[in-house]
């Protein structure tokens, strides 16, 4: 799906010219001839739930493991390391034994412990009262003799360039008689984010979601390394 947006060739960056009291300039702008598709938002939204339950669940098996009850069990986390023994008790998870409370310490589902799983629980919760919609971002432009007396800084700060995208925006302002004329169209790296509104702060889409795959996946394999000693 992605694939196949980009394949559309969705997002450019054109020279435009510009004029404003009697001055003439150019800017580089970003224009996006399509959005992200929006069938993208239910289908991260899915991959978001399944990967939350999958934790839920393995609480609530290692809670029946303990012989306890799993009734109102859920995977724990916090705002902050000094809060997660509260949410281990809200949560039903101490159930489960000291064994595998230690272990759940160990894996720092909070703020500034393990920022992966935190990202997970922050955009499962945004899921629920809206879609995690993807946005436009791009990067590196391709200067290859676009701008061949610009001084090393500059260049390198133009062709590291990196920001989120909309229809309009304005990527680099130049003279009118300086870099590529107008109409040009600069190369550059497109990607998609997956935001977080709270922070303004996000992810490139597919590896973050392949990441918090893996994540999941290892806390899954830990426990379940360690099911005869919470059983016990």
């Amino acid at each position: 799906m992605v694939d196949a947006y980009f394949a559309r060739d969705p997002i450019r960056i054109v020279v435009e010219l510009h004029s404003e009291d009697h001055f003439r300039f150019k800017f580089w702008r970003a224009r996006i001839a399509e959005s992200p598709p929006t069938e993208m938002s239910p289908v991260i939204g899915d991959i978001l739930h399944n990967l939350r339950s999958a934790l839920d669940l393995m609480a609530c098996d290692a809670v029946r493991l303990a012989g306890k009850s799993d009734k109102g069990t859920y995977f724990p986390f916090s705002n902050t390391a000094a809060e997660l023994p509260e949410q281990i008790r809200r949560k039903n998870f101490d159930r489960a034994g000291s064994r595998a409370v230690r272990l759940l310490k160990q894996i720092r589902p909070h703020r500034n412990g393990n920022e992966g799983l935190r990202a997970l629980h922050d955009l499962s919760n945004q899921d629920k009262h809206q879609m995690v919609v993807p946005v436009a971002w791009g990067g590196r432009l391709d200067l290859s003799g676009l701008m061949p007396d610009a001084d090393p800084k500059t260049f390198n700060e133009i062709k590291n360039w990196s920001s989120r995208l909309e229809d309009g925006s304005i990527v680099v302002g130049t003279p009118l008689d300086y870099g590529p004329p107008v109409g040009a169209i600069v190369k550059a790296d497109y990607f998609l984010l997956l935001f977080y509104p709270e922070t303004g702060a996000g992810n490139e889409m597919v590896h973050f979601l392949d990441e918090l795959c893996r994540v999941v996946e290892n806390i899954l394999k830990l426990f379940s390394g360690e099911a005869d000693e919470i059983s016990s």
